[in-house]
């Protein structure tokens, strides 16, 4: 039996360490810091939020949700 859930899907692993970040402080947790220098696969969506004036993507979010878009 074959799921789309996300959970199912390659990367998705990844997020649960990433919210062991703390983009105020900059500390991560040594989970997180053993990843430093590792290729690692990221399942998510981009959320643009800076347009260059050619219309390219300047800055943008990954949410691992589409539901953190609305």
């Amino acid at each position: 039996e074959s799921s789309s859930r996300m959970e199912d899907s390659p990367g998705t692993e990844i997020w649960d360490e990433l919210k062991q970040y703390d983009y105020k402080t900059g500390k991560a947790s040594s989970d997180l810091l053993n990843k430093n220098g590792t290729k690692i696969r990221i399942s998510g969506f981009m959320v643009p939020l800076e347009y260059s004036l050619s219309n390219n993507i300047k800055e943008f979010m990954l949410i691992p949700s589409p539901l953190g878009c609305m």
